[in-house]
């Protein structure tokens, strides 16, 4: 199958197939986005600083998923110099937005203190969020904070 294209002036073409998407800046975060999985894990030659690159031009954009990557990234030291404050504010983005991977991982981090203070009230609301998505990681932890009374009473009925 060939694509058609539109010129839109020298060095720009826009496939005909993306007529009525919202807009280029879609396409601009979309691509991004799609860019960073491909060079991190070598679907094309892997190249981690790179795939940084293109994950924060998609949350940039305004991608949640990206900001979840970016955390990931952030938090390993994987492409990026370890940074768990910023790990942590890339995850909260994320976590905002709704990506149940990055609630889990921002508990997580509200639970051991990594990139914050330690607060497990706050490790509580995040992994509870996370848990009711689906997050079999996140129902784990939270039914271990229940049966232990972190950030809620003890409560083993209700952890089990």
């Amino acid at each position: 199958m060939s694509l058609a294209y539109n010129s839109k002036g020298p060095g720009e073409a826009t496939p005909r197939w993306t007529r009525g998407m919202a807009s280029r800046s879609q396409h601009v975060r979309q691509a991004a986005w799609s860019a960073g999985p491909c060079t991190r894990r070598g679907t094309v030659p892997r190249d981690r600083g790179r795939a940084a690159v293109w994950y924060r031009a998609a949350a940039d954009q305004g991608h949640a998923e990206a900001y979840y990557s970016l955390g990931i990234m952030l938090e390993d030291g994987d492409g990026l110099p370890q940074d768990l404050p910023a790990a942590t504010a890339a995850y909260r983005v994320a976590a905002e937005a709704g990506v149940a991977e990055a609630q889990t991982n921002l508990g997580l981090m509200a639970l051991r203190g990594a990139g914050m203070e330690a607060d497990t009230d706050e490790a509580y609301r995040w992994l509870s969020r996370a848990a009711e998505l689906g997050v079999a990681r996140a129902q784990f932890m939270l039914g271990s904070m229940i049966a232990n009374g972190r950030g809620t009473s003890p409560d083993t009925a209700l952890a089990v």
